[in-house]
């Protein structure tokens, strides 16, 4: 298939752990952050919904 390392760099698997670490943080803050604001506004909105329901019992 293919080599990850070719050279024979002995810091290659610290450097390929590091860089899936930092890889994993940032996928993780960029579906995060927008996802925690789109929680919060249907949390809102399910609130909003659960008290017009109950306005009409």
């Amino acid at each position: 298939m293919f080599d990850l390392n070719p050279y024979g760099n002995s810091n290659a698997p610290w450097q390929h752990i590091i860089m899936i670490g930092v890889t994993a943080c940032l996928g993780f803050l960029a579906a995060y952050m927008p996802g925690k604001k789109k929680v919060s506004e249907m949390e809102h909105k399910l609130k909003r919904i659960s008290s017009e329901l109950e306005g009409y019992q």
